[in-house]
């Protein structure tokens, strides 16, 4: 193994699972941690299934519109020259539950265009590494779905 790119590569994968791991144990102590506290616990069965942990089953018309006002509000702050520090969380974080709404309920397309919102909005606050993660996603997104099934502005947005 002299490639170097490859040892980088395996290197990457390996450090993905370690944090993996250490997440897995930060949460199970937090519940231990709970508990011997005499608190509930927040997290009583954690799965590896993100979608099972979610406690609340929101019809497709209202995921739909969820995603479309998400959306549209994290533009306005987009938009907003004097957002305060709490707007810029609640835009961030409006972005993100755009994009989670839309992976319910949209097609391909509409995940992409959510990955496009979550970058535009990093880069926007200058934080280049999640913008740039972001930005990769749509453009994964809009190669794997072909020129049918986005707008001609799409992949170059991306």
């Amino acid at each position: 193994m002299d490639d170097p790119a490859e040892q980088r590569r395996r290197l990457s994968t390996h450090r993905a699972r370690i944090e993996a791991r250490t997440n897995r144990l930060t949460r199970q102590l937090h519940v231990v941690g709970r508990m011997t506290d005499g608190k509930d616990p927040i997290v009583t069965n954690a799965t590896s299934d993100a979608a099972a942990a979610t406690t609340v089953d929101l019809d497709a018309a209202t995921q739909r519109q969820l995603g479309v006002d998400l959306h549209n509000s994290t533009w306005v702050l987009l938009e907003k020259a004097d957002r305060t520090p709490a707007e810029t969380d609640e835009m961030i974080h409006r972005a993100h539950a755009s994009r989670w709404h839309w992976a319910s309920v949209g097609a391909d397309v509409n995940l992409a265009r959510g990955e496009w919102l979550c970058s535009g909005v990093y880069a926007t606050l200058g934080r280049g590494e999640p913008a740039l993660w972001h930005a990769r996603r749509c453009v994964e997104i809009n190669e794997a779905l072909g020129s049918d099934a986005r707008e001609t502005w799409d992949l170059p947005a991306a």
